[in-house]
């Protein structure tokens, strides 16, 4: 037997300790300010609460912290005559001599690893979603993550020996089996319990009943056939 980790739930934990990294820099006020969310939409950023809509704020930070790079050097070099340092170089003094410069990168670093984890999922490359796993660990302990800094390293100890413990497991792992395709579209392939959860969703709109399986079987707003389906979907 193979334990795995839910890596929705590992996102939506990644995005709480997002939102406490980025508490109290403004981040949040700046999609309002662009009249991209609305006040409170904004503020729920910081919690993670809404996956999709936090993981499309990440993408929008990073491109803007490009951009503002790429203008910031750009007036670096118009000023005087050079030689001027490589991008690297001037980034690597920035980042040690300006608090400011350094916090946002830290931030574009931590949203690097929210993003190589997305891909690794969608793309179906196994040792790509291990590595931005691996990387994250260390925010778990950070961040007071306990359950998470406690599991996430013995996972990753389990999925290294995997290939002399469970080899045909580590085979279909490798092969992108650790994730569904729902669909046809590319880039489109999703964790086991993301898709677990739109099943239940669609069970649940096809039953007419919100809330937990076990409470819609207990107002019998649950019919038997989807109540098997459930189980069926739910199984590991």
């Amino acid at each position: 037997m193979v334990c795995f980790i839910g890596f929705l739930h590992v996102e939506m934990m990644s995005q709480e300790c997002g939102g406490k990294l980025l508490a109290g820099s403004g981040w949040d006020r700046m999609f309002t300010q662009a009249n991209i969310f609305n006040t409170g939409v904004a503020a729920s950023l910081l919690g993670g609460k809404h996956v999709k809509r936090t993981r499309y704020a990440y993408q929008l930070t990073l491109a803007w912290l490009h951009v503002l790079k790429e203008q910031a050097y750009d007036e670096y070099c118009r000023e005087g005559y050079g030689p001027h340092e490589t991008m690297e170089m001037w980034e690597n003094r920035l980042n040690s001599n300006a608090p400011t410069v350094c916090y946002w990168m830290t931030v574009r670093d931590y949203l690097m690893i929210n993003c190589r984890f997305i891909r690794g999922q969608r793309v179906g490359n196994w040792p790509l979603t291990l590595n931005a796993c691996e990387d994250l660990c260390p925010w778990l302990f950070a961040f007071g993550h306990t359950n998470y800094a406690r599991w996430m390293p013995i996972f990753l100890k389990d999925m290294a020996t995997l290939r002399d413990t469970h080899p045909s497991v580590h085979e279909a792992f490798m092969e992108g089996k650790f994730v569904v395709q729902r669909g046809d579209n590319k880039f489109s392939l999703m964790a086991l319990d993301q898709s677990q959860e739109h099943s239940i969703k669609f069970l649940q709109e096809d039953s007419g009943s919100k809330g937990s399986m076990v409470s819609m079987r207990r107002r019998r707003s649950l019919s038997s056939q989807n109540l098997k389906s459930w189980v069926q979907i739910s199984s590991p």
